[in-house]
């Protein structure tokens, strides 16, 4: 993943404090050293099967994950519903937007499927088909005229 980023100017990488994703933006750093890396909370995933004080079973896990998916507003036991994620998201790609410098090279954002997911339904027009699910490790160039919709 991190190789199939040469030919894009990275300014700034923002990462979930997740091991995976901040492994990932390291290995994009190593690729783009002049960029910057920031770990966000906001680009946390949607909720997680270990957090620390959450037992559960991966079915009782999966059924909340589908809930949030189908309902929104959906509020799981532990972490944020569908809206809330896509909110959070949306305020940090304004926020990474905003602070952007006049060189203008690319962000990155290495953040999880729910949470993406969770973004594109919160901006879609109505309509839309959103996919079920975004591929691992994917690359996903956005033209982010939305988000400010």
């Amino acid at each position: 993943m991190a190789a199939g980023m040469r030919a894009h100017s990275v300014e700034r990488i923002v990462s979930s404090p997740a091991r995976r994703a901040r492994q990932t933006a390291e290995a994009l750093r190593a690729e783009q050293p002049d960029a910057t890396v920031t770990v966000d909370a906001r680009a946390r995933e949607r909720i997680e099967f270990d957090p620390e004080g959450v037992d559960w079973t991966w079915d009782e896990f999966t059924a909340e994950w589908a809930r949030c998916a189908a309902d929104a507003d959906f509020e799981p036991r532990q972490g944020d519903s569908s809206r809330r994620t896509g909110q959070r998201m949306r305020e940090l790609l304004r926020e990474m937007l905003r602070e952007l410098t006049p060189r203008a090279g690319s962000l990155a954002l290495v953040t999880h499927e729910g949470a993406i997911l969770d973004l594109l339904r919160l901006v879609s027009p109505q309509g839309v088909v959103v996919p079920k699910h975004v591929r691992h490790a994917s690359v996903t160039p956005l033209d982010v005229a939305w988000l400010n919709d």
